[in-house]
């Protein structure tokens, strides 16, 4: 064999290399391509039957903020109220113990003053309560 034929036949093997080489490199890119579309379609698939439950999951937040809302406002009235009337009892127990003061001995008018002092601390809870929920809210 002399030296141009081992040389075609080198070159005819680098070719059919090159070749094959060329073929390794589509098909791992339409190997790819192909891997790429299913994994699109599995991720639609999977977001199909995510969504209800992401749209069903929303709602209940929803209804969930709606109903604390509500619940507020009523907490809040019910606070407004109690602590009015904390207040007119308080006034009311003032004017009484001021009364009393006069009526009677040092030792009683010291307990109605305790049971004012208690009301006070009534108004004083309500209204810290208050000031919780509205930081809460923020």
């Amino acid at each position: 064999m002399n030296q141009e034929t081992s040389l075609a036949i080198m070159a005819i093997c680098q070719l059919v290399s090159m070749v094959a080489i060329v073929a390794l490199v589509i098909g791992f890119y339409i190997m790819f391509i192909k891997m790429r579309k299913m994994i699109d379609e599995k991720v639609d698939e999977a977001l199909a039957k995510v969504q209800p439950i992401l749209d069903q999951a929303t709602a209940v937040a929803n209804q969930a903020k709606a109903t604390a809302d509500t619940i507020g406002a009523k907490v809040d009235s019910i606070a407004n109220k109690a602590e009015t009337t904390a207040g007119k009892v308080g006034d009311t127990v003032q004017l009484l113990s001021g009364k009393v003061d006069q009526a009677v001995t040092p030792k009683v008018a010291a307990a109605i003053g305790i049971a004012g002092a208690a009301i006070k601390l009534v108004e004083l809870y309500s209204t810290i309560n208050k000031m919780r929920k509205h930081k809460d809210t923020k």
